[in-house]
């Protein structure tokens, strides 16, 4: 009978092929019979899994596991045959305390490896010269400087185009402003003359 099929997703800094021999060791010690799908994603300190629950009869397919930068291959068997176990409809009631903590015995998992991918950057990092490094880090913060330049005149430039536009409104309501106040001093003065025209007219009417 062949293997049932595995897909790893791995987003971590640990090598896929170490990940996939300790899934397959478990998924064998198991006797997994459905084909699984494995997220495998980082995490900050601690590790954690998730299962979607199957039953005996009808495996479930997809678990998540999340590593920690520092964790070994059978801590990895572990926390793999533990969220294998849900998929094949093991509740966390059904297991020891060992298994529920991931701390059971997997012989099965005997010399296998959990090492982490090599990548370009650290390779170049490791063998990099100080004249390397510091031209590295000046062409790093030159970009930065760029960048921050290019926002800062961005900033500027939309602060000056606000400044214009409320200096126009200023200038706009100070201008209403005279030409209101000279309105009112001209209705003002009408006023006044037309009341001194009415008190001559009186003195006029009174002597005849």
């Amino acid at each position: 009978m062949a293997a049932p099929k595995l897909t790893i997703q791995n987003g971590t800094k640990y090598r896929t092929d170490d990940i996939r021999r300790i899934v397959r060791a478990a998924m064998k010690a198991l006797g997994v019979r459905a084909a699984k799908r494995v997220i495998v994603k980082p995490s900050r300190k601690h590790f954690s899994g998730r299962a979607n629950v199957g039953s005996r009869t009808r495996e479930a397919k997809t678990i998540w596991i999340w590593l920690p930068p520092h964790f070994n291959a059978k801590e990895a068997a572990c926390l793999a045959a533990h969220e294998l176990s849900h998929t094949q409809g093991v509740c966390h009631g059904d297991m020891t305390r060992e298994q529920y903590m991931c701390r059971q015995e997997v012989p099965w998992a005997k010399g296998l490896q959990l090492r982490t991918r090599i990548t370009a950057t650290s390779d170049v990092k490791a063998v990099e010269t100080p004249a390397q490094r510091a031209r590295r880090i000046v062409e790093k913060r030159s970009t930065h400087a760029d960048d921050m330049h290019r926002k800062a005149l961005t900033r500027l430039k939309r602060a000056q185009n606000i400044e214009r536009k409320w200096r126009k409104q200023v200038q706009y309501y100070r201008k209403r402003q005279t030409a209101l106040a000279s309105e009112e001093t001209a209705r003002r003065a009408r006023l006044r003359d037309a009341d001194l025209s009415v008190f001559d007219v009186d003195e006029v009417d009174g002597g005849i």
